[in-house]
C-alpha cells in the first residue's frame, strides 16, 4: 500500500483557498485460495488499485453577510477486478469530475442559502469472456443463433456514463423565540448511459422536484417537537409525500428522552427501472440475457419508529446514547428470476414487491475522565424478517446484514506528544447479496503516534497495525485480510 497526500492553503484578499492532491495504490489480495468451479480458467489473482484525486476548495466573503463556497475536483481510478475473464481479471477505469458552489446570505432573523452541484463519472471496462465455442459446441452455434459464426465475446460494464445536476434553495428563520422554521425546494436531473447495462446507446434521464419544510417548536420548558414533510414528484414514479414527526423531553439537565415516527417514500434508482443487460454478439444480438425490467415502477415505502435516550453521568465524564428502532420496508425493488429463451433459459427482472421488517437497538457508551484517557463502546443489534418472493424457492433475507456489530475504542496519552490507541471490531456472520457467506469477524487495529516539531514545521509520525489478530475473510472468500503494518508521516510546512 502506497498513499500520498499534499495540501496547500492560502488567501488573496477576501478569498481563501486550499488545493489538495491525493494518490493511493495497493497490490490487492494474494492469489485465489482455491480453484473455482466452472468453465473459467484459474489465473493468478490480479486486483490492483490506483487512484488519483485533485481538489480545489475556496471560500469568498465579499461582505459580512455573504459567504460563497466553491469546490472543484477531478479524479481517476484504475482497478483490476478478479472476474470471469479469459485472463482471470479485467481492467476498469473510472474518470470523474465534480463542481459545487453555494451562497449563504444572513438575514435579521435567519438566512437564505442556495447551492448547486454537478458530478460526472465515465466508466470503461474491457472484460473478455472468450470465444463462444469455449462454452457451447461449435456445431450448435448456427442452431441456437442462425446466421452467426464463432465470435470473441465481451461482458460486464464495458462503457457507461453517470451524471447528476442538483439545485437547491432554502430559507431558515425564527418565527419567535419558541418556533424556528426552514423551508425550500430542489430540482435534480439524473442521467445514465451504457449499452451493456441498458441494451441501447440512448441516454436516459430522470427529473425530480422537491418541496420541503421543517419546524422546530419548544412548546413547553422541557418539551421540544419537530415536524417535517417533503413533497416530491419525478418522472419515474409520480408524486408522493414523506412526513416525519419527533418529540424530545428533557427529564433532567443530564437526561433526555426522544421519539420519532417517519412515513417515508423513496424513488427507485434509475438503473433498476430501465436496466436491460445481456451478453451479445458484436452486432447486439443477445447470447445470454442477464437482467431486465417489467417497465413498471412505484415508490418504495419506509415506515420508521425510533425511541431514544441520551444521558450523562459522573459530571459529564460518562455518556450513554441509546436508540430502539423498528423499520417496515414495503414494495421495495428486487430482481426476481424469470424464464426466457436464451443460452441458459433464465434471467433476472427488476420489480417492486419485496417486504421486510427491521428492528433492533443501537448504543454508544463514552468515557473520558481527563485529557489522557478516552474509552468508547459501540454496539448494534439488527433483526431482519423477510423473504425474497421468488416463485420457485423464496429466499430468507434475515442474514443479509450481521445481527451483531460491536466496536471498542481506547486511547491513552502516556507522555507529552505520545499517544497509544486501539480499536477492536466484531461482526457476526452474514451472507452478502452479491458475495459469499462469511463467518464472524474479529479485528484489532493498533496505533502509536508521536507529534514532531522541527523548527517551524509541525508533524505527526504514526505506526499502524491493521488486523493484529488472525486473518479473516470479508465479502468474498478470496478476499483474505492479513496482518498489515503501516508507517504514516504528516507535516505542516509554514
Amino acid at each position: 500500500t502506497r498513499n500520498f497526500s499534499g495540501r496547500q492553503t492560502g488567501s488573496v484578499e477576501d478569498f481563501s483557498y486550499a488545493v489538495s492532491l491525493l494518490t493511493e495504490s495497493n497490490s490487492g489480495f494474494k492469489g485465489l485460495s482455491e480453484p473455482k468451479d466452472g468453465p473459467w480458467p484459474t489465473h493468478t489473482r490480479e486486483d490492483d488499485l490506483e487512484t488519483t484525486q485533485l481538489r480545489l476548495q475556496g471560500l469568498y466573503t465579499p461582505t459580512l453577510d455573504d459567504q460563497i463556497d466553491i469546490t472543484l475536483g477531478l479524479g481517476r481510478d484504475h482497478l483490476q477486478l478478479p472476474e470471469n475473464d479469459v485472463r482471470g481479471y479485467h481492467n476498469r477505469e473510472f474518470n470523474n469530475h465534480y463542481q459545487h458552489i453555494s451562497w449563504k446570505h444572513l438575514l435579521d432573523n435567519g438566512d437564505v442559502a442556495t447551492s448547486f452541484y454537478h458530478n460526472y463519472m465515465h466508466i470503461e471496462d474491457d472484460t473478455q469472456i472468450g470465444l463462444l465455442s469455449e462454452f457451447i459446441n461449435p456445431a450448435l452455434i448456427p442452431v441456437y443463433f442462425p446466421g452467426k459464426t464463432d465470435e470473441f465475446i465481451y461482458g460486464d460494464i464495458r462503457d457507461g456514463v453517470s451524471e447528476r445536476y442538483h439545485l437547491e434553495v432554502q430559507h431558515t428563520f425564527d418565527v419567535n423565540r419558541q418556533l424556528k422554521m426552514v423551508w425550500g425546494s430542489a430540482f435534480r436531473v439524473d442521467r445514465l448511459g451504457s449499452r451493456f447495462l441498458l441494451g441501447h446507446d440512448e441516454t436516459i434521464d430522470e427529473e425530480q422536484y422537491q418541496l420541503f419544510a421543517n419546524a422546530d417548536w419548544t412548546f413547553l420548558p422541557r418539551w421540544n417537537a419537530n415536524f417535517g414533510v417533503m413533497l416530491e414528484t419525478n418522472s419515474l414514479v409520480g408524486t408522493f409525500a414523506s412526513p416525519r414527526m419527533g418529540v424530545n423531553y428533557q427529564i433532567h439537565t443530564d437526561h433526555m428522552l426522544r421519539a420519532s415516527v417517519t412515513a417515508g417514500k423513496r424513488t427507485p434508482s434509475l438503473l433498476s427501472v430501465y436496466q436491460n443487460t445481456a451478453v451479445t454478439f458484436a452486432d447486439g444480438t443477445p447470447i445470454d440475457q442477464i437482467i431486465g425490467n417489467t417497465g413498471v415502477a412505484s415508490a418504495e415505502k419506509v415506515n420508521v419508529l425510533e425511541l431514544g435516550y441520551l444521558g450523562t453521568f459522573l459530571q459529564g465524564d460518562l455518556s450513554l446514547d441509546l436508540k430502539l428502532f423498528k423499520e417496515q420496508l414495503r414494495d421495495a425493488r428486487y430482481d426476481a428470476k424469470q424464464t426466457v429463451v436464451d443460452l441458459d433459459g433464465s434471467r433476472r427482472v427488476w420489480r417492486n414487491g419485496l417486504d421486510w421488517d427491521n428492528e433492533g437497538v443501537e448504543m454508544q457508551l463514552r468515557y473520558q475522565p481527563d485529557l489522557q484517557w478516552l474509552v468508547s463502546l459501540q454496539y448494534a443489534y439488527m433483526d431482519i424478517d423477510g423473504f425474497f418472493p421468488d416463485q420457485t424457492s423464496p429466499k430468507d433475507i434475515g442474514n443479509q446484514l450481521p445481527t451483531h456489530n460491536t466496536s471498542l475504542l481506547a486511547a491513552y496519552r502516556f507522555l507529552p506528544g505520545w499517544e497509544l490507541s486501539g480499536v477492536l471490531y466484531h461482526t457476526s456472520e452474514m451472507k452478502w447479496t452479491s458475495g459469499d457467506e462469511v463467518d464472524e469477524i474479529t479485528r484489532l487495529d493498533l496505533r502509536l503516534a508521536k507529534t514532531l516539531k522541527l523548527g517551524d514545521w509541525q508533524g505527526l509520525l504514526e505506526l499502524l497495525v491493521h488486523n493484529a489478530d488472525d486473518d479473516y475473510v470479508d465479502y468474498d472468500n478470496d478476499d483474505r485480510f492479513e496482518r498489515r503494518f503501516f508507517v504514516r508521516l504528516k507535516f505542516d510546512l509554514d
